[in-house]
Order: structure tokens, then C-alpha cells, then sequence
């Protein structure tokens, strides 16, 4: 018979663990700045008529209604707008590496020897769950016995031989 255990190691397998995007969105904002702008007023000149500027002007007519027009200009701010670089975007990833601890159980084969009460019975696994064989050199009951002694090889060897002990000390044992 032999006994065997799990064996265990622990490795590491890549796996998706997510998704990044890069989003871009418009946002608005206010902006407030001052110009200069001209406009044109009226103003009303009165110019007295002297006797060095009569000559130039018209002559008298008769009085009568008359309209000048004189057109008048003003600025208005003018907001201009062209798209500017400003920076370069993208998405790249950086690997991280962390040490992580990984438990799993494993298993482990024991055996020990075990001994039944009756002569010809087996002990097997089928007398349900939660039996526990009686190890070989331990009494059926221990109340009030004390603990018992140590299963030894030569205990053993006189159940495997059908020996009374106190043959098999003096007749095998007796070539030491």
C-alpha cells in the first residue's frame, strides 16, 4: 500500500479583468472679454457767417425746409472661434505587479493499521460515515484503564503470527 498526497504550486493564469475607454465630451463655457469699439455720434456745428467766408458760401435763397442725411457707423464686438491643439490624448496601460497570497486545500493519505473486535471481520469503509477503525494495541474501551500503551512492531508481528507473547519473546525473539 501506498500513501500519496496532493501536490500543490501555485501559478498564474492571465484573465480579462476589464475594459477602459477613452471618452471625449464638449463642454461649454462663458468667456468675458473686453473691446474697444468706436461709434459715431451727431454733433451740431454752428459756424457764425463772416464777411471773409460770405463769398464762399451760397447765396441767399429764399427760406425753405431741407433735409440733410448723414450716415452714421458704429463697431460691434465680433466673437471669432477656431479650433486650437491644445494637447495629445491616448489610453496605455501599465502592468503592476502585487504579491498575492493563494490558499488551497490539499489532501494527504495516511494509513494506519487497525484491528476488529470480532475474529473474522474486515474493517471496511462501509460500516458509514464517521466510523473510525480501532488502531491496532489500543484496548475496545478505555475507562478506567488509563491510556494504553503504544502499538510496537513485535505486537505486530505475534497477531500476524497467531503467538502467545510469552512464546514469542522466548522462542523467536531470543536471537537477539
Amino acid at each position: 500500500m501506498e500513501d500519496g498526497r496532493d501536490a500543490s504550486g501555485a501559478g498564474r493564469t492571465r484573465r480579462r479583468s476589464g475594459r477602459a475607454w477613452l471618452r471625449k465630451y464638449v463642454t461649454t463655457e462663458n468667456v468675458i472679454k473686453a473691446v474697444p469699439v468706436q461709434s459715431e455720434e451727431v454733433r451740431i456745428e454752428r459756424k457764425p457767417i463772416t464777411d471773409a467766408n460770405r463769398g464762399a458760401l451760397m447765396d441767399g435763397s429764399a427760406i425753405s425746409e431741407e433735409e440733410h442725411e448723414v450716415t452714421l457707423h458704429e463697431e460691434r464686438p465680433v466673437v471669432e472661434k477656431k479650433t486650437v491643439l491644445v494637447e495629445r490624448v491616448r489610453v496605455d496601460k501599465d502592468t503592476v505587479t502585487e504579491n498575492v497570497t493563494a490558499n488551497e486545500e490539499v489532501r494527504k493519505e495516511t494509513s494506519t493499521p487497525t484491528e476488529s473486535t470480532t475474529p473474522d471481520a474486515k474493517p471496511s469503509s462501509a460500516q458509514g460515515p464517521g466510523h473510525q477503525p480501532r488502531a491496532l494495541g489500543m484496548p475496545v474501551s478505555t475507562k478506567g484503564i488509563g491510556i494504553p500503551k503504544p502499538f510496537t512492531s513485535r505486537d505486530h508481528f505475534n497477531r500476524q503470527h497467531d503467538l502467545v507473547p510469552e512464546m514469542a519473546d522466548k522462542e523467536l525473539f531470543s536471537m537477539r
